[in-house]
């Protein structure tokens, strides 16, 4: 997914947007129906972020890169759950800080 998303094409991009679009769009309506204190504009941005994270870490965690940057020394000693428990506590943050 990140490197379709990464080196897009128009057939690729048309695919992904009809495998992932209306889920997004999904996922932006129960998010709006739980953060009332946000605007669309900031829920959608708040989504896209944690989407971005979570590309990222995974990308990471292909056993083949395992390679996350400033933590090459303790990588190899966090569980997977204990990311899942990260990412899960990094999104409810997200959603539930204040939006200036």
């Amino acid at each position: 997914m990140l490197q379709t998303k990464a080196l897009p094409r128009s057939l690729t991009n048309e695919i992904f947007a009809e495998q992932f679009d209306e889920l997004h769009r999904l996922s932006r309506q129960m998010l709006k129906r739980v953060t009332l204190h946000l605007s669309e504009v900031q829920i959608a941005l708040r989504y896209e972020y944690i989407r971005g994270a979570i590309l990222h870490i995974l990308a990471d965690l292909d056993p083949n890169a395992r390679r996350m940057p400033g933590l090459e020394d303790i990588q190899d000693h966090v569980s997977d759950s204990a990311l899942i428990d990260d990412i899960i506590s990094f999104c409810e943050t997200g959603f539930s800080s204040r939006s200036d």
